[in-house]
């Protein structure tokens, strides 16, 4: 029981990382049909802004942290900006090329301008784990808990219940009837690429702590995108997480119980299943064409 409690929260708290990366990329995708393959390579930038703010600049954490996030939302308009609207009448397929291209862009820039010692990040709790009954259990899992949960909250609220969120939802369903009705489709789009980017920063600086801030931190995007397959994409954002949590779980407990030698093969098995089984994901729509 002690390992399942310690296994189960830090299963639950990586799985919301890797969900909130993909939440990101599912968002891109629903308003412009691409996937961001560069959404680890922000997931790193936003980590090595909070370590400028933070560690560097040295303000108070909390301030450090904001300013980061604020960078990031401009970062991810200027991305939208300069990487999708070149591409954007050739097809999803060539903005796919362009997110490739420019992900490896910001991973060799970060390597130039931060160089590739791994930086360490502050805890935003000086204690570094807690005893729970006999497990012991990492505070920063509860950090990512608790920030996960009302990110979530906030971006579900966003989508349902305002005009911001209704517009990035209609965009993604039909980009020329948005249009006519009236919503900025540019516009829309750019603001989606910055809530993206800000959600792959907030997953890169709450993951900090764990690991040591370095280029390899963009590797994580491969779980994000699967916690999407998992979850499905579509307008459910609620599914990536659920697929990002189920993700993480079995991960832990797979590491933990079988080997932890193929930690990363455990995901990519759980991938291969769904994708056999039920390749739409658990909460992804069925999309039929007329022929």
């Amino acid at each position: 029981m002690e390992n399942i409690l310690q296994l189960t929260i830090a299963g639950i708290a990586m799985g919301l990382i890797y969900g909130l990366i993909g939440m990101g990329v599912n968002l891109v995708y629903n308003a412009t049909g691409g996937l961001n393959f560069a959404q680890g390579s922000l997931v790193l930038l936003g980590a090595y802004m909070g370590v400028t703010f933070c560690m560097l600049l040295r303000l108070p954490i909390i301030i450090g942290i904001l300013l980061a996030l604020v960078a990031m939302a401009g970062v991810g308009v200027a991305f939208g900006k300069l990487v999708y609207e070149p591409v954007r009448k050739q097809g999803p397929q060539m903005f796919l090329m362009a997110a490739i291209g420019s992900g490896i862009a910001i991973v060799e820039a970060t390597q130039i301008i931060w160089g590739k010692i791994p930086y360490f990040f502050p805890r935003l709790i000086s204690i570094s784990s807690v005893k729970i009954g006999g497990s012991i259990v990492d505070t920063q899992s509860f950090i990512i808990l608790l920030c996960s949960v009302l990110i979530l909250l906030g971006v579900l609220y966003l989508l349902r219940n305002t005009q911001l969120g209704l517009a990035m939802l209609s965009v993604g369903q039909d980009k020329e009837v948005a249009g006519l009705m009236g919503i900025r489709v540019g516009r829309t789009i750019s603001l989606t690429f910055s809530l993206s980017t800000v959600l792959a920063s907030v997953a890169g600086i709450l993951v900090a702590p764990l690991f040591f801030v370095s280029p390899s931190v963009a590797d994580i995007m491969i779980k994000g995108m699967c916690a999407c397959v998992i979850g499905g994409y579509g307008p459910k954002v609620m599914g990536v997480i659920v697929g990002g949590v189920l993700l993480g779980a079995v991960e832990s407990f797979a590491a933990f119980y079988i080997s932890s030698a193929y930690r990363d093969a455990w995901a990519f098995l759980l991938l291969t299943v769904f994708l056999l089984v039920r390749p739409r994901g658990l909460f992804g729509r069925e999309v039929a064409e007329k022929a």
